[in-house]
């Protein structure tokens, strides 16, 4: 995952490296001095894994292509999607799904760090949408489009509310660790794709959490 977008102490948008583990070890979450902001399609790109860099190679590779050929092309950059039928048993499936797995075990959602991380969630109906306005819309050029819910949310808020849904009486684990690599806050900026294909979403992280849970735990 890419790391987001902030403004430093004076005004400027800038873009923090990543976290130094040393300073994590002692819990220091933030980048002092810089406040999160949504991030933009324009963002420099410094991929920071391998699934990272892949992504921006497929992103450059489908671009190109339409330049050379004059294809009308769009690249949507997905934030968090999640919807009904992930697999709970697998760790790769989103912490919505994580979460709701260890709620209906009777078990507390775990968190990483202090909770406060911000994210950007996007409801799979919403994806499919947008995959068919795209399909459905003349335009012209090529584009890169953030695909998110344009929403921010922090992973503390996301196991309360999956608690509260699923009818689970206790609280949040705050573990105050941290998985190295992991950025701190990354949310999007949707400005851009309702400006070329019209698409927006529909449903909140609220209705979005219900609806899962209704249709799949």
């Amino acid at each position: 995952m890419e790391r987001g977008s902030y403004l430093d102490n004076k005004g400027n948008i800038s873009f923090p490296e990543e976290r130094n583990e040393k300073d994590m070890i002692k819990s220091n979450w933030d980048f002092d001095g810089y406040t999160p902001i949504p991030t933009k399609e324009e963002k420099p790109l410094k991929p920071s894994s391998i699934y990272a860099l892949n992504k921006r190679e497929q992103e450059e590779n489908c671009l190109c292509i339409g330049k050379t050929y004059n294809i009308p092309t769009l690249a949507f950059r997905m934030f968090n999607v999640y919807g009904p039928y992930q697999a709970l048993s697998n760790p790769y499936t989103g912490v919505v799904a994580i979460f709701s797995s260890r709620i209906l075990s009777n078990k507390p959602p775990v968190i990483y760090e202090d909770g406060l991380q911000m994210r950007d969630f996007v409801y799979v109906e919403d994806v499919a949408k947008a995959y068919i306005d795209g399909l459905e819309t003349d335009f012209e050029g090529q584009h890169i489009l953030n695909l998110g819910s344009g929403e921010q949310i922090n992973i503390y808020n996301i196991a309360e509310e999956l608690s509260k849904i699923l009818k689970f009486d206790g609280k949040p684990e705050v573990s105050n660790k941290f998985r190295s690599g992991d950025i701190r806050n990354c949310f999007g900026d949707i400005t851009k794709i309702k400006e070329v294909i019209g698409w927006e979403p529909k449903h909140s992280m609220n209705e979005g959490m219900k609806k899962i849970t209704k249709l799949a735990y």
